[in-house]
């Protein structure tokens, strides 16, 4: 729970499902073991004015699935057990085994060695503690919207455990380790008094009295001008006890004792809830600042001379983040200590001379995980995002091509295991100006994300967020990774440039986002109101629309399982007409969601049918009175039942779309429409209406002769919408041109008269 939601079984991952089914899990976590009353549950997942009509019936089937998903196979525990105790659901889990409570119990336990005077053991329990994060609570639903007020209740907890353990190690005098920490939690939170009150004691025994003053005077000004309020007494009298220099302010004797044996590099670092929350290690995974040393905090007595933390310059960058975890598989720990060690310290200068050569620096490394900085060059964020890639493809090649070479002839060879993910944005930097050969130092929210997203690589794959992504698509090619909307994974085994299609540089042409917004937010708003919504595309060029309609396609199908079926079908010019002409379409749309193929044998067809009807919890029943009515669009020359037809069959179709987006929304979208008869034109416009109560959105490319053939199309009518898109430039289309013309006729420019052909 402390990161995104994850649930485990004999080391081995269970799958959650769709955000609803996940937020179903999530909640009944954060009251574990308590009844939940259904309609707690309901306002959790949706507010008031935007449940739809079949949320119960929603989340019933979420509770199902989560039912499903728990059961255990036989002989082994279940992880936890969900029962329907009225008036709601209960979810019984051994505490032990769930990181939110295992971090209450350790803050509750640290807290109590606090009072009793005991800091050293306080920081032990207090950093075993933050160090269970792995990310804001839930992160992957809150990354989708989700907002309660449990969840802020956490992280607020999360926050006032870090300022216990900063009294924890300004007590044992370890003010210069957490320095770095706190400056970023006053930046993230300026107005929480008690860690502004932490910094100023940390600065001051750090010999930087107008700093620690200065920090005062900034939180001052914004309690005055933001909420009209003077600092409270107890930071008052702070600032006065530091204009006198008053002698409670240094350390008492005998207090420079380190928290536990803390490494500067070891302390919580800043987290997703503000730059003061602690990035916990994820599988190996290095707590940031990274140092290269892991020794103990040495206390004031026997500290080495160090030059003022003043020297240090702390800014915050654009950059892109690459994690690397290489190591050695499981297999390997029957080898020699001294060997492993030898390998990994070749992985090691392999990784630091790949990143170097790419323009990177290795920011820190612990155990088989290297973190590296690029930063953003002349060519703003897109130049570091592409270089921290091509960092990644060129260590995943060496190690690939090179994994005999690591070990000596001698020794058995080593299975090396390459884990690699990449994040761009905004990360607070800090190095010393005068020692340009002292690791530099990164801390914030990005380094979570990236965290989060190398826990989820498998090995051999590279993964990128968003950002990464389309600041470097045009040097890399990528794959979305199913049901994960933030992570991309790298198309090849290297970093060259994914080659150049009709259809991608369409899709360049037709990436609008202001287009895109708009089919997204109907697709919402279909979810939410469970009603039918028809969208009109016109565009002068066929290409245009359907790259738009394949952008969003591909948009739909990943947003995993919220989106139960995306159907792209075409109407060709010429093609049938009158009713041969529906029944065609009527087949298309049927055939793709039940995954038949083109020329598919008749008797897998109706078996694909007959499996997609019982998915959709029909009784058997009607299952085959279905399966009767729709056998003939996708079986032709096959028995039908007597005395059907056409308008019974449409019925059938009917009912089959309610059916499909009865659990989830289903997304219809048709291109060619403008080459459509009337019957087809009738069919697809009275769509809507004809499906009543169902979460589908219908999306139709046409070009503006559309009107001409149907001047009244869509008008007037609820839940209708027309989107036009203007015409792309011509270098797009001298580039569609080219890539379909490179191969046989590299030379060929075509002439005026051809690209208007």
């Amino acid at each position: 729970m402390l990161g995104p939601l994850e649930v485990l079984s004999a080391d081995r991952a269970i799958g959650l499902g769709g955000t609803k089914q996940r937020a179903t899990l999530g909640f009944l976590l954060l009251q574990a073991n308590q009844v939940v009353p259904t309609s707690q549950l309901l306002r959790a997942l949706w507010s008031t004015d935007e449940a739809p009509t079949s949320a119960r019936k929603i989340l019933q089937n979420a509770v199902w699935g989560l039912r499903g998903a728990l059961a255990a196979p036989e002989g082994e525990p279940a992880p936890a057990e969900l029962r329907t105790q009225p008036p709601g659901y209960v979810l019984r889990v051994d505490p032990a085994e769930v990181d939110l409570h295992v971090f209450n119990q350790r803050v509750a336990a640290g807290r109590a060695r606090l009072a009793d005077g005991r800091p050293q053991e306080a920081g032990v329990l207090l950093r075993d503690a933050l160090s269970l994060w792995r990310g804001p609570a839930l992160a992957d639903l809150v990354e989708c919207g989700t907002i309660w007020p449990e969840l802020a209740a956490v992280q607020n907890t999360r926050l006032d455990v870090q300022e216990d353990y900063f009294d924890a190690a300004l007590a044992c005098g370890q003010h210069y380790a957490v320095l770095g920490s706190l400056e970023m939690m006053v930046e993230a939170e300026p107005l929480r008094e008690r860690s502004c009150g932490q910094l100023m004691l940390a600065l001051y025994r750090c010999g930087r009295q107008a700093d620690a003053l200065g920090v005062y005077s900034r939180v001052r000004t914004a309690l005055v001008e933001d909420l009209g309020l003077e600092p409270g007494r107890e930071l008052q009298r702070l600032q006065q006890a530091i204009l006198t220099h008053d002698p409670e302010l240094h350390l008492p004797e005998g207090a420079g004792s380190p928290v536990a044996a803390v490494a500067p590099g070891a302390e919580p670092a800043g987290g997703p809830a503000g730059p003061a929350a602690p990035a916990a290690p994820a599988a190996g995974t290095p707590t940031v600042p990274a140092q290269r040393a892991a020794a103990p905090a040495p206390g004031p007595a026997d500290a080495p001379p160090r030059r003022r933390p003043a020297a240090v310059v702390a800014e915050r960058r654009e950059a892109s983040l690459l994690l690397l975890r290489a190591g050695l598989d499981a297999a390997s720990d029957t080898l020699e200590p001294e060997r492993v060690s030898r390998v990994l310290e070749r992985v090691t200068a392999l990784i630091q001379k790949k990143v170097e050569e790419a323009g990177g620096v290795v920011a820190g490394a612990m155990g088989s995980v290297t973190l590296a900085l690029f930063a953003a060059g002349e060519g703003g964020a897109a130049e570091g995002a592409r270089r921290a890639v091509r960092a990644a493809c060129a260590v995943r090649e060496s190690l690939t091509r090179r994994a005999d070479s690591l070990s000596s002839p001698a020794e058995p060879r080593a299975a090396l295991a390459l884990h690699a993910a990449v994040s761009t944005g905004a990360t607070l930097v800090r190095r010393d100006p005068g020692d340009p050969a002292a690791p530099v130092s990164v801390n914030g929210v990005l380094l979570d994300e990236c965290q989060a997203l190398l826990a989820a690589v498998p090995a051999g794959e590279i993964r990128v967020c968003e950002r990464t992504r389309r600041h470097s698509a045009d040097a890399v090619g990528y794959r979305q990774v199913p049901g994960e909307g933030n992570a991309w994974q790298v198309g090849g085994r290297d970093a060259r440039p994914a080659r150049t299609e009709p259809g991608d540089l369409a899709a360049e042409a037709a990436r609008r986002t202001q287009e895109l917004g708009l089919l997204r937010g109907l697709l919402e708003h279909t979810r939410h109101r469970a009603v039918p919504h028809l969208a009109t595309v016109l565009a002068e060029s066929d290409t245009e629309a359907t790259a738009l309609l394949r952008e969003f396609r591909r948009w739909a199908v990943g947003q995993g399982t919220e989106v139960a079926g995306s159907v792209l079908v075409s109407v060709p010019p010429g093609g049938a007409a009158g009713p041969a002409g529906v029944q065609a379409l009527q087949a298309a749309v049927l055939a793709g969601y039940c995954g038949v193929e083109h020329g598919a044998p008749r008797a897998r067809a109706v078996e694909r049918l007959i499996a997609a009807l019982g998915e959709l919890a029909e009784t058997p029943e009607r299952t085959q009175r279905m399966a009767a009515l729709l056998r003939p669009l996708l079986a032709p020359g096959g028995p039908a039942a007597a005395g059907v037809s056409p308008e019974h069959v449409t019925e059938a179709w009917h009912a089959f779309l309610r059916s499909a987006a009865r659990e989830r929304p289903l997304v219809l979208a048709v291109q060619g429409l403008h080459h459509a008869d009337g019957p087809l034109l009738d069919l697809v416009e009275n769509l809507p209406d004809a499906l009543g109560v169902a979460p589908v959105l219908i999306v139709a490319a046409a070009r503006p002769e559309l009107f001409d053939r149907r001047p009244g199309w869509s008008g007037g009518k609820r839940h209708t919408t027309t989107i036009t898109l203007d015409a792309q430039g011509e270098n797009v289309m001298d580039r569609l041109l080219e890539s379909l013309l490179v191969t046989a006729y590299r030379d060929l420019r075509p002439s005026p008269a051809v690209r208007a052909g």
